[in-house]
């Protein structure tokens, strides 16, 4: 029952637009950049972001990554993945450009310093999200292009793999 999810795009009457929808007592809050930014607030996982709104920038900048994929995977909305549209993407001048940007943005091991941050956990969701729909799939293809062209991004997300609170995460499918 997809009104079970507590937003309007799944059916049900609400202000949520959109998954994920986070419930803290009294507080409702959908969408991934939102509910990231109230946990990571909440935890204290603020370490060196001395600028919410730079913070913000570079989750959107992860956003319009997934879109940039998501658009030439799925031109028009298609339903199934068009492989030869996302090699082209993958291989292309602009992607290169998007991930150099990204990997610009990051300070020091993580993206505001030596302490993971709201903004870390982030990428680490957004880009599961990436690879396991579209890069590791073509990799083959278009060889290890995180590696390639943002190398900082890809310790990033080493490292917040790496953390032991990983290991306390459901193994599940995170598309």
């Amino acid at each position: 029952d997809r009104d079970q999810f507590g937003c309007a795009l799944m059916g049900a009457d609400s202000n949520n637009l959109a998954p994920p929808v986070l419930v803290d007592g009294d507080v409702v809050i959908s969408q991934s950049v939102p509910c990231h930014v109230y946990l990571g607030r909440k935890l204290g996982l603020t370490a060196g972001i001395d600028i919410p709104e730079l913070a913000m920038q570079y989750m959107d900048d992860l956003n319009d990554l997934h879109t940039e994929m998501n658009v030439a995977a799925n031109p028009g909305g298609a339903a199934a993945d068009n492989v030869a549209k996302l090699k082209e993407l993958l291989t292309s001048a602009r992607y290169a450009s998007i991930l150099r940007a990204i990997n610009k943005s990051i300070v020091g091991p993580f993206y505001f310093g030596a302490e993971p941050t709201y903004v870390d956990y982030y990428a680490c969701s957004a880009l599961e999200m990436c690879e396991n729909k579209w890069l590791n799939p073509l990799k083959q293809h278009s060889g290890d292009t995180l590696e390639k062209h943002a190398p900082k991004l890809k310790a990033v997300l080493s490292r917040i793999r790496a953390l032991p609170s990983s290991e306390k995460l459901p193994k599940v499918s995170p598309v």
